[in-house]
C-alpha cells in the first residue's frame, strides 16, 4: 500500500526580506516588507521542500554553515515566496512560515539563485515532498 502525497501548499506572495538570523540548516528569521513600506519583524521561516540534518550532529553543523554562507553572500537581502497549507491558514507545526528563497551571489550584486535548490545540490539537505507537493 502506498502512502498518498501530503496536501500541497498554496503559495501566497513574493516578499522582500532582510535575514536577521540563521538557526539551523533549514530555519532562519527575517524582517519582511509586506507592502506600502510596512515591515513585519522577527518572522521565522523553514525552507520549503527540503530536510536538513539536525543539530548538533556534524552534518547539521555543516548544513548550518552552508546556509549561513549562502545568506551572507546575499548581504542578507532575499526574496521569498511564503507557503501555507492549501486547506489551512496556519503556519507549519513549529510556528514557522514555509518559504522558497532567492538570493543574489557576491554580496547581493551577482546573479539570483534558488537557495532551497542550492542547499540540496551542495549536499546540505535532502529534497522532500512534504512541503510543496514536489521534490526540490
Amino acid at each position: 500500500m502506498t502512502t498518498p502525497d501530503p496536501t500541497p501548499l498554496a503559495p501566497t506572495h513574493l516578499y522582500h526580506a532582510l535575514v536577521t538570523g540563521v538557526h539551523d540548516g533549514d530555519t532562519f528569521t527575517a524582517d519582511v516588507e509586506v507592502g506600502l513600506d510596512i515591515w513585519v519583524h522577527g518572522q521565522r521561516f523553514r525552507l520549503a521542500g527540503l530536510d536538513a540534518p539536525e543539530l548538533p550532529t556534524p552534518e547539521g553543523e555543516a548544513s548550518l554553515g552552508a546556509l549561513r554562507q549562502c545568506l551572507d553572500h546575499s548581504a542578507s537581502q532575499v526574496v521569498l515566496q511564503a507557503y501555507r497549507p492549501a486547506t489551512d491558514l496556519d503556519k507549519e507545526k513549529y510556528g514557522r512560515w514555509l518559504a522558497v528563497v532567492w538570493a543574489r551571489r557576491n554580496r547581493g550584486q551577482g546573479e539570483q539563485y534558488n537557495v532551497n535548490e542550492w542547499l540540496v545540490a551542495q549536499g546540505g539537505a535532502t529534497g522532500n515532498r512534504d512541503v510543496v507537493g514536489e521534490a526540490v
